[in-house]
């Protein structure tokens, strides 16, 4: 079984991450790492636990870390050195990324995942459902597979003192027809989110535009910053560079208000290291108040305006 690690040239660290989770349950199979847009730093070579690396090098570098324009690279070096599995890191890009790719190489697709494992005649997947509250395990029997591997932070492997084996993939490849210019957005609130000492974490059961927008002023007028949860992000209710979880921020502030929130997994990665997890949810039976010091059962809008008025009348 060939598996290969696909990332980005700044995502070294979080392939090593997979690459130890790989080798930790798949020592049998052989595994390579493929790095879009090649390395800059020789000497984080040395600290990847891997035996070849291949830099998949495109003719095209405008929007090199854009999954609609870097896929293509990725397939014609999968052409060249076929392989069994691919697996990228979970996060916006890493998902995106996966979904092209298994369209490219008509294989099977799976995202999000938490680990997998293979054998002769196939893969298993498993990943969190029902908003985290079960562990679902499928089973692929005919392969290609593409997948997005959430970073488990638990898995560790002793570091390799070989220097790994480097090659160089050139991939001729131009944009889209269509696509005609790409703007990039600031992440200056991304920053902001990392640094805070209060988060106010909306998630999709939070409901209305109008509602994340009050929760945005709670957020100001508290002294915090607004973040929120991977669906509220998809649903284009929070920007992107403030999404929090495991594939995106993962955060330490003095306190988190999460509203809405189910207590996915992938999430509580993200706001389980603060000092003091406050969770507001209409739900008595929500996980995430297993997981929380204080617990607010509540809708998510009512208790917003009360915290809202009490902090506006001083």
């Amino acid at each position: 079984m060939k598996i290969s690690v696909v990332c980005f040239s700044d995502e070294l660290l979080i392939a090593n991450s997979l690459l130890s989770q790989i080798s930790v349950k798949q020592t049998e199979n052989s595994i390579e790492l493929w790095v879009l847009g090649g390395i800059d730093d020789t000497q984080k070579v040395k600290k990847l636990n891997i035996q070849k690396i291949t830099e998949i090098i495109p003719s095209e570098q405008a929007h090199l870390k854009e999954p609609v324009c870097c896929a293509d690279a990725v397939y014609k070096c999968f052409c060249r050195h076929p392989v069994d599995v691919i697996v990228l890191p979970s996060g916006l890009r890493g998902d995106d990324l996966a979904a092209r790719l298994s369209v490219l190489i008509s294989g099977g697709c799976m995202l999000q995942a938490i680990e997998f494992s293979c054998d002769e005649s196939g893969a298993s997947v498993r990943k969190p459902v029902y908003s985290g509250n079960l562990h679902a395990t499928f089973r692929f029997e005919t392969l290609p597979l593409v997948l997005s591997l959430i970073p488990s932070p638990n898995e560790e492997k002793e570091q390799s003192n070989d220097t790994p084996e480097l090659a160089r993939f050139e991939a001729k490849t131009e944009p889209p027809a269509w696509l005609t210019n790409i703007e990039y957005e600031s992440t200056e609130n991304g920053d902001l989110l990392k640094s805070s000492e209060l988060v106010i974490a909306a998630g999709r059961g939070v409901g209305k535009a109008e509602s994340f927008r009050k929760l945005e002023e709670l957020a100001e007028v508290m002294g915090g910053v607004l973040g929120g949860t991977r669906p509220a992000v998809y649903d284009g209710k929070i920007p992107r560079e403030r999404m929090i979880g495991s594939s995106a921020a993962v955060l330490s502030p003095k306190c988190s208000i999460v509203f809405g929130a189910s207590g996915a997994a992938p999430f509580l990665a993200g706001v389980e290291k603060s000092k003091l997890l406050i969770a507001v949810n209409r739900d008595p039976n929500a996980l995430i108040f297993d997981n929380c010091d204080v617990g607010v059962i509540a809708d998510c809008n009512e208790f917003a305006e009360a915290l809202l008025q009490k902090y506006r009348n001083g």
